[in-house]
């Protein structure tokens, strides 16, 4: 194919079983991961749908930032252990105010969840977030695809 650049295509996280448990990139575990968020260091959030949490991936593995322990759907405020999503959310990485949006599709809300500052400031010697970021992209592409 004309113009077709080959690229490699390989997994950045989970173990391919619908569950729920954080750690090693590879043995971490998603259920139906939907959206996903980077910060300004290249940490990757993930909206995980049917686990109710968001999960962030660096090079240290995956990390429960919020929800997740409840089980159950929800709306509530208060600590990011505590808290409850809808089983349909997305993210979004807002730099200004160094935080996460939730955007609530079933309950008509949008939450804010504000970020550790080493997350969002910049400096010289920050890691490229590109990397990272192209194989995720291209991850989801082909499960998009296959789908």
């Amino acid at each position: 194919m004309e113009g077709h650049v080959d690229m490699e295509i390989k997994k950045l996280s989970g173990d391919g079983i619908a569950a729920y448990s954080d750690g090693q990139l590879t043995s971490a575990q998603f259920n139906q991961p939907r959206n996903f968020a980077v910060d300004l260091k290249g940490n990757i959030y993930v909206a995980d749908k049917r686990n109710h949490a968001i999960r962030k991936i660096n090079t240290s593995g995956v990390k429960t930032i919020a929800g997740g322990y409840s089980e159950k759907t929800g709306r509530g405020d208060g600590p990011g252990r505590n808290a409850s999503f809808s089983s349909d959310f997305e993210l979004s990485f807002i730099p200004q105010s160094c935080s996460l949006l939730i955007s609530y599709h079933g309950n008509q809300l949008i939450h804010q969840i504000l970020l550790k500052e080493e997350d969002c400031g910049k400096n010289d010697d920050s890691p490229s977030c590109d990397s990272l970021f192209f194989q995720l992209f291209t991850l989801c592409l082909v499960e998009f695809m296959v789908s």
